[in-house]
């Protein structure tokens, strides 16, 4: 807490540093989910030799008292300086004159957002992290502010419908993600034009080895690991497992994740099936690849889109071996990549899920052939030179 302080009343100017690229990443909070996780993975890897970095928080911390502030203070040692939207926007209440002005003289308002502006134009480039946050600060920012933004998406309309309905689809707007050129042309349809930079997910990777190993168990554990919310739907995953049981009869589906499993409707379909005693909620877990290797879970089974996993947990679990499946909520089963098999048929997603249980070879071939390719193509030191060359390129 003491940090805040600091950054608050220091009279250093953000982003001051001669020569460097300032830029600002503009997040929600900081919890321990997949757009905060992947902002953890860029300042961590940036060069900090020619970038310097802030971050701007549009909530502040204890938001959610459900939710830590987990990368909060790992921000904080990486040596960033996080501000606070709270603390850059004051209420404006215009003054009796002001409003007689603007009435009779048609003498419009003082800018209400000037602090903001002014601190955001101390910046070169602002990138937003999640294609939500953009809106919550386009309203109040300028035209330049808008022009040198860049907006990285993190969720799908195949999660969200409604993912940029508070966008202007005429104006071109300078979009990064790990989406395709064929999988853009799907995600952004609703945009008349716009700009687009490739950067997938990607983790710093421990060199470790893959831990992950075969072991054959009467009660075979499937484990699942997202956040309990209605944009990442679990129904397909808790049908495909009452199919399951009947091969399986003694296996257990445990899913790891915050959330209120009453609440996001996904008790109901435990109910209607009659697996009460088979389905565990285990919570959230501060270190995935831990549990997955603790708990010998035989496999784990996440949400894909457009053919890869659909968040960092995903790939955590690839960088340990535990083979995945994946339900393919994108529904373009077979256009995906052979390293993650993507399934929208229920029946085929079991029959896969029971050949993986049961045969050591075919374990082990997915096994290592999602292992290599985290290790070969999802490295975030490989990519991040890709971001560097494109945030040079709004130095003034």
């Amino acid at each position: 807490m003491a940090f805040i302080i600091l950054a608050r009343i220091t009279s250093e100017k953000p982003g001051s540093m001669k020569g460097k690229v300032r830029v600002l990443f503009v997040v929600s909070e900081f919890y321990q989910a997949g757009a905060q996780r992947f902002t953890y993975e860029l300042d961590k890897s940036i060069n900090k030799d020619f970038f310097d970095l802030d971050m701007l928080s549009l909530l502040p911390l204890g938001h959610n008292p459900e939710w830590e502030d987990y990368y909060f203070n790992r921000h904080v040692e990486l040596g960033t300086k996080v501000f606070f939207l709270d603390d850059l926007s004051t209420p404006y209440v215009p003054t009796l004159a002001q409003r007689i002005k603007r009435k009779v003289l048609n003498v419009p308002f003082p800018d209400q957002h000037a602090g903001l502006h002014s601190f955001l134009d101390s910046y070169d480039v602002l990138y937003f992290v999640g294609e939500y946050t953009y809106p919550i600060l386009a309203r109040k920012m300028t035209q330049r502010q808008k022009d040198k933004s860049l907006i990285n998406l993190h969720n799908t309309i195949f999660q969200k419908p409604e993912n940029y309905k508070d966008y202007d689809k005429n104006v071109v707007h300078h979009f990064v993600s790990g989406f395709r050129d064929d999988e853009v042309a799907i995600e952004l349809a609703a945009f008349k034009e716009y700009k687009h930079t490739f950067l997938p997910l990607s983790i710093n990777l421990d060199d470790h080895g893959r831990l992950w190993h075969f072991h054959k168990s009467d009660t075979p554990k499937i484990g699942v690991f997202t956040r309990l919310t209605y944009t990442k739907p679990l129904d397909p995953f808790i049908y495909a497992f009452h199919t399951l049981l009947e091969r399986v009869p003694d296996a257990e589906l445990h899913i790891f994740g915050t959330g209120d499993p009453e609440k996001e409707g996904i008790y109901k379909y435990i109910r209607h099936l009659g697996l009460k005693d088979k389905v565990k909620f285990r919570g959230h877990q501060k270190d995935l690849k831990k549990t997955a290797i603790d708990e010998k879970l035989n496999i784990v089974w996440f949400h894909g889109f457009y053919g890869i996993p659909g968040g960092f947990a995903g790939f955590d679990i690839c960088s340990i071996g535990v083979p995945q499946l994946f339900w393919d909520f994108s529904q373009m089963s077979g256009k995906g990549m052979e390293e993650f098999p993507m399934y929208s048929n229920i029946n085929a997603f079991a029959a896969r899920t029971v050949d993986i249980l049961q045969d050591e070879e075919e374990a082990n071939k997915i096994s290592m052939a999602q292992y290599q390719y985290i290790q070969e193509m999802r490295n975030v030191k490989k990519w991040v030179p890709n971001l560097e060359q494109l945030l040079l390129t709004y130095k003034r």
